[in-house]
């Protein structure tokens, strides 16, 4: 024997191969010769050749379990086999790249047969256990020319065990296995069954005979998305092909409409794989859906191997599927009990098919009983709707849930697939009491002892079954007497005598306190606690405040404590110094106010200090002050004032001292006081009575504040809670006017600020010098305004703000591209918010739901390619105002086709809101188009709701009469209704205008936003970006908004 290697590790499997004079040794050795640790086991192999052998090459280097290792010599190649832990692994050649494949359960044995044919296959043979400790046979084939390995194949089945056994390939390709079978025996050990193979074995030979054939699925064998087809657009067409034979194989599919033997055929493709054998693959075409509407499509499909190999069975080669092209849904089915037991019932409907559907049912029903029915003339494909039902709950069948109704729709001779999506149910259930506002609020402090407690509710009520639980303790737990009532939707709780001073109360609600005659329920509890005021004389406020700088030079000083007060023994103590020397005061007492009056003009610059000692004041009781009240301030340079009210003073200021809610506090009597800080910053202190209302208002109607003379670069104006009272009540704007622009607060808004709580606002506008030398700015400067309450910014601003900043106009060119910008500290970059430019007064005015930064900046933008005059200034000023965008730096392209999603961006932008964020709508719309927050912010809207079936078609092109209904939709997104007295249209063409756009067209051409060519309106010609642009100009323009 001829040695080949000595000192080796442990060999734990050998295989040698011949293939005429060339041989080929795999073998596997322990390289740390440690069974025990099989991890280390690797695969190596000699070649023999020219009578001698080769040195061994290693063929695996890893941390796993290699074995078993075997080779053959098929088609020209060495092919070599392992098992690699649960997998199997093979190469060709000693030099080509190792591939594995997970095997379907645990192999510990196998054998190869080798069938050298025209479709070259190794069958790897191996022993497969199954229940009750039996052992049967199965077959993988390994196709080295496409590299794959089949699926498991099954060669026997039965109770038996085989033991051994050798597989061979006929010359007429079919595999023959020999092998030995014992049969089963059951062992009764301890009244268990044990189950071994018996001593008696059987010789058998099977023989299996390996096929093509490739086929489909009957259940998910033919899919389309969207699964309906939409005319015009591009449809994915998924099968699903089965490779139920022994080869793989290489599949083409073919597509047609009708049966494969007269349908015509609509797209086909190939697998660029081929689909290994006893597994399926996925295959996708294409298929562009012509524009013929139709209600139905008879799809089928066919595959062929492309190799041309016989089929085994043909009977599966064909697959087909009936896509109706019908889809009415139910997207929505809400409600709302708008009062007592009247409820709102809407239902929104979708045509999310690809066909225009006609006369749309919509019926309300409680089982078989129709409570209403309403009706949608048409809808095109992509189109929603909605109806509204107005229905009483008297008189339903309720459950314990609620009352259950459901809602359904139907289109009059549509024959949809699929009805699931067009019936809904909903359960109503009337709208539960809760606490919308309470006076005073939850852990109030200062609260007077003999004020009611008034809660108000989101409806009117009446008692409830635990109205007489209401209760009113003190912090001891003790039970205040009071008297209970409601008036309309206010719950007043009036203590039967003056509450104790400096308490704690709680005030309990509890569950069905109050309740309604139709059912409303009060379902959570609810409590409040407050503290009074205390009984000894104590400051709650004055002026000014301490700390304070800048203060005018003849200001009256005013103390104001908790309740009315006298003189005490310590009042003469009360004194007013410069420094250490006393300055000479009147000092008085009137109701709960100290007033303090200097007998000359106080010095220029100078820091005061008063001193309230305690005693120096009591109240009725002869309660005395308990505590030393002290605070200074600065005199500032006295200054000439045309305004003769300007240094009268203001007993409620921001920057006073307070012991108090501001809300507790007496008003000052003047309208406007005005005070300078040390930094620079103007206080203005806003307090208005129902005289000055009416005084200050101009002729639209909106209180005027005109602080414009004001030109230091820090401005605050404070709204005393009475003046925001003045002006809710009578429903008034205010308008201030500063030097660094105008700002609108509506009277809605200022209402809700006062609904929110009873306290000031404060409104800051501010010169912001390190943003000034932005580019391109053209506003006088860069602004920042915020408002604040109780010390905190108010952050969102419902309804909008209007804003007007000043201009620059020496540095402005055209003003309709002057644009706002707001300043995101974040990422430094300036966003455009719009604005509406008024070149004769030198201003732009925009709104605002949030206040931060602002400047008004002017972009020239040009391109080369526009020449039309009809188009050109008015594209240029769109792009100059960031609303469109060209298709290189100089170049527009304005005969280009404006697509869907150029459209829809540009209406989006012209909104300059916040674009909507989450997942798409459509499935169309990838996460990484330059149109995607757009869409989402388009469909979020309302503006658009895409073509049907899920898709937005972002890249067709528009058509004009599209393109006049975009622009109803943002018209009307920013106006109740279309105008009115429109002139008819005119159009030699009107015929050719669909019916959901002939109500737009007429509005587009009766307004002058679009207009026709030669007398016709071209409906159906695709629209060009330039088309796009100058009808957005035109509307804008027309809506007031540039």
């Amino acid at each position: 024997a001829q040695a080949l290697d000595s000192d080796m590790p442990y060999v734990v499997s050998t295989h040698l191969s011949f293939s005429g004079d060339e041989g080929l040794l795999v073998y596997t050795l322990d390289e740390d010769s440690n069974l025990e640790t099989m991890e280390d086991t690797e695969v190596y192999a000699r070649t023999f050749r020219n009578g001698a052998w080769g040195s061994a090459v290693r063929l695996t280097d890893n941390d796993v379990a290699d074995d078993s290792p075997k080779a053959v010599y098929v088609d020209g190649h060495w092919v070599i086999t392992w098992l690699q832990d649960s997998s199997l692994a093979w190469k060709l050649g000693l030099d080509g790249v190792i591939n594995t494949q997970e095997l379907p359960g645990t192999v510990q044995k196998y054998e190869i047969a080798v069938l050298a044919d025209a479709q070259p296959q190794i069958a790897l043979v191996y022993q497969q256990m199954g229940e009750k400790g039996t052992q049967n046979l199965s077959a993988l084939f390994l196709d080295i020319r496409h590299s794959t390995l089949s699926n498991q194949i099954p060669l026997t089945t039965g109770e038996g065990f085989v033991r051994s056994f050798s597989p061979v390939f006929t010359s007429d390709g079919k595999l023959q296995v020999a092998f030995t079978k014992a049969e089963m025996m059951v062992e009764v050990i301890e009244d268990m069954e044990f189950n071994s193979p018996g001593q008696k074995v059987e010789l058998c030979l099977l023989t299996y005979t390996p096929v093509n054939d490739l086929g489909f699925s009957d259940e998910d064998g033919l899919s389309l998305d969207p699964e309906i087809p939409i005319r015009g657009t591009t449809t994915n067409v998924t099968v699903v092909v089965n490779n139920q034979g022994d080869f793989a194989q290489k599949a083409t599919v073919i597509l047609y409409d009708g049966p494969v033997e007269d349908g015509k055929e609509l797209a086909r493709t190939t697998t660029e794989q081929a689909i290994p054998a006893r597994s399926s693959a996925q295959v996708s075409l294409e298929w562009s859906v012509d524009e013929t509407e139709q209600t139905a499509y008879d799809i089928y499909a066919r595959v062929v191997a492309v190799s041309g190999a016989e089929d085994a069975d043909e009977s599966n080669n064909t697959i087909s599927r009936v896509f109706s092209a019908l889809d009415l849904e139910l997207t929505e089915a809400s409600y709302r009990n708008v009062v007592d037991d009247i409820y709102l019932v809407t239902a929104r409907v979708s045509n999310k098919g690809a066909t225009v559907l006609n006369d749309i049912d919509i019926l309300l029903k409680q089982g078989e009983n129709a409570l209403d029915q309403a009706k949608l003339k048409e809808l095109t494909p992509g189109q929603e709707g909605a109806v509204t039902f107005n229905i009483k709950s008297k008189g339903l069948a309720a459950s314990e849930d609620g009352i259950h109704v459901s809602l359904k729709t139907q289109a009059k001779d549509a024959a949809e697939a699929n009805t699931d999506n067009n019936v809904a149910e909903i359960i109503l259930n009337p709208e539960v009491i809760f606490v919308k506002s309470s006076a005073p609020a939850d852990d109030e402090k200062r609260i007077s002892i003999t004020s009611p407690i008034q809660i108000g509710f989101n409806m009117n009520v009446e008692p409830g079954p635990q109205f007489d639980r209401i209760t009113l303790t003190d912090d001891a737990l003790n039970t205040v007497p009071v008297t209970v009532a409601i008036e309309g939707n206010k719950l007043i709780i009036t203590p039967k005598s003056a509450l104790d001073y400096q308490t704690r109360y709680t005030l309990s609600v509890p569950e069905n306190a109050v309740t309604t005659s139709y059912g409303h329920e009060m379902s959570d509890a609810y409590s409040l606690s407050f503290v009074t005021t205390t009984s000894a004389p104590e400051v709650v406020f004055a002026w000014p405040g301490d700390g304070l700088d800048e203060i005018s030079p003849d200001t009256e000083i005013k103390i104001q404590y908790n309740r009315a007060i006298m003189q005490g023994t310590f009042f003469s103590g009360i004194a007013l110094y410069r420094g250490q020397e006393k300055v000479t005061a009147e000092v008085s007492v009137q109701d709960e106010w100290i007033t303090v009056k200097p007998l000359s003009d106080l010095i220029e610059n100078t820091e005061y200090s008063l001193t309230i000692p305690a005693g120096a004041v009591k109240n009725a009781e002869d309660e005395i002050q308990q505590q030393e009240y002290m605070f200074s301030f600065v005199t500032a340079e006295q200054e000439d004032s045309s305004n003769p009210d300007d240094d009268d003073n203001d007993d409620e200021s921001q920057g006073g001292s307070t012991g108090g809610s501001p809300a507790d506090t007496q008003q000052p009597a003047k309208p406007l006081d005005i005070t300078r800080d040390a930094d620079g910053t103007v206080r203005a202190i806003i307090n208005l009575n129902e005289t000055d209302i009416h005084n200050l208002s101009n002729e639209e109607g909106t209180v005027l504040l005109d602080l414009s003379e004001e030109k230091e670069s820090h401005i605050a104006v404070e709204l005393t809670v009475n003046t925001l009272k003045q002006l809710v009540a009578k429903q008034k704007n205010l308008l201030v006017r500063t030097s660094k622009g105008d700002i609108l607060l509506p009277a809605a808004f200022l209402q809700q600020m006062l609904e929110s709580g009873e306290t000031p606002a404060t409104i800051l506008a501010e010169e912001n010098a390190e943003l000034s030398d932005a580019e391109n700015r053209v506003s006088a400067g860069v602004y920042n305004f915020s408002i604040q309450r109780n010390g905190a910014e108010v952050t969102e601003f419902d309804p909008k703000l209007t804003v007007t900043l000043p201009l620059d106009m020496s540095a402005v060119g055209n003003p309709k591209r002057v644009i706002v910008c707001v300043y995101d500290e974040a990422t430094g970059v300036w966003i455009p918010v719009g604005g509406v430019s008024d070149g004769e007064n030198g201003t732009i005015t925009f709104t605002t739901s949030h206040f931060s930064t602002y400047a008004a900046f002017e972009h020239v933008k040009q391109f080369d390619d526009l020449t039309a005059e009809w188009a050109k200034e008015k594209v240029e000023i769109l792009a100059s105002r960031m609303l469109v965008n060209g298709k290189a730096e100089d170049r527009f392209a304005p005969e280009d086709t404006i697509t869907r999603a150029e459209a829809v961006a540009l209406m989006v932008r012209s909104l300059y809101t916040d674009y909507t964020s989450g997942k798409s709508a459509f499935t169309d719309v990838p996460d990484d188009a330059w149109f995607r927050q757009e869409v989402l912010t388009a469909y979020d809207l309302g503006l658009t709701n895409g073509v049907g079936g899920g898709l937005f078609a972002p890249h067709e092109p528009v058509t004009r009469e599209q393109l006049a209904t975009m622009a109803v939709r943002l018209y009307l997104y920013k106006n109740e209704k279309l105008p009115e007295g429109l002139q008819p249209m005119s159009f030699t063409d009107e015929k050719e205008i669909s019916d959901f756009a002939a109500e737009a067209v007429r509005f587009v051409s009766g307004t002058g936003i679009m207009v026709g060519y030669d007398g016709r309106f071209d409906p159906k010609r695709t629209a060009s970006r330039q088309e796009m642009a100058v009808m957005l100009y035109r509307l804008l323009e027309y809506m007031g908004e540039l």
